[in-house]
């Protein structure tokens, strides 16, 4: 899978997670959301609280296999993720 990195126009809003640490802080604040680029499944946003998101999902796909498969970007701006992203949004999104 070819990495996605951030764009110029997005950078100090959109942020790409890649510790463990990134991932549970980013959950703990409940504010935000998570853009998960997966090589096997459409691009997807998700709120941080959602609970179907499970950190090891994000440790195996991130950190163990070193973002082989897919990649996780953490925004306060929905708009910002569906616009550089073209994502579908988690039903939980209104």
């Amino acid at each position: 899978m070819k990495l996605k990195s951030v764009p110029g126009n997005y950078v100090g809003v959109i942020f790409e997670v890649t510790t463990l640490q990134e991932y549970r802080d980013y959950r703990n604040s409940k504010t935000g959301y998570f853009l998960i680029i997966d090589s096997a499944n459409p691009y997807m946003i998700h709120p941080v609280d959602d609970n179907h998101q499970r950190e090891d999902t994000f440790k195996e796909k991130v950190v163990d296999n070193q973002r082989k498969y897919g990649q996780y970007f953490y925004s306060k701006d929905l708009n910002a993720l569906k616009d550089w992203s073209d994502a579908s949004t988690c039903y939980r999104i209104l």
